[in-house]
């Protein structure tokens, strides 16, 4: 007589970055065949402008913490273990995930920002607070990135060299744009709006 057991293992949202860029996003139509009414789609080959990887220190973090992360279309999604709504294991409140983001050639051409060097780069966080109709931006300005957004490298310290950082920390003071809500996964939503030239 063999034993069987079932082993299940939750995986829910600790929050998603949605990049928003009109030159990258396509619009498909198709008819609902249910409603027979006509639905858009929008897609977008956001990814194959820029790249989106957590730096060291994130690694070691995710793999502490049952995190990993995904990106598809034009979202970036974290993902953490969970039990009942909650982190399976608790993170610490001083957390700091770090994306590094790197810039092709293709996007500066269609984009309104600058090639920031060695001595710069842009800053998208949680901390900003930028809240515009419901939408959380991650960026200084919620119509879009600028360069107020920019920082020098000696104040963000990024671990190799990059275009811009995206900084998601555990601890901020406005609770919309919280990872958590008490001890519960509140899943924000956030989003970074690039301006086409």
């Amino acid at each position: 007589m063999a034993i069987v057991d079932t082993i299940r293992t939750t995986y829910k949202e600790l929050f998603t970055v949605t990049l928003v860029h009109p030159s990258y996003e396509t619009q498909f139509t198709y008819e609902d065949p249910v409603s027979n009414t006509s639905k858009t789609i929008t897609g977008s080959d956001m990814f194959n402008a820029l790249s989106v990887e957590p730096d060291a220190d994130t690694r070691k973090l995710f793999m502490r913490y049952s995190m990993n992360y995904a990106c598809s279309d034009n979202m970036i999604v974290c993902f953490i273990r969970a039990d009942t709504g909650k982190p399976f294991i608790k993170f610490p409140s001083d957390m700091r995930i770090r994306f590094l983001v790197k810039f092709k050639i293709d996007f500066l051409h269609r984009t309104q920002v600058v090639a920031t060097g060695s001595q710069q780069v842009y800053v998208f966080s949680n901390t900003n607070n930028t809240l515009d109709n419901g939408i959380k931006h991650i960026t200084k300005n919620a119509a879009g990135v600028t360069d107020s957004d920019i920082e020098n490298n000696s104040l963000v310290t990024p671990a190799e060299n990059c275009s811009g950082v995206i900084d998601i920390l555990a601890s901020v003071t406005n609770s919309d744009f919280s990872l958590l809500n008490g001890d519960a996964l509140s899943s924000p939503a956030f989003v970074i709006r690039f301006l086409k030239k």
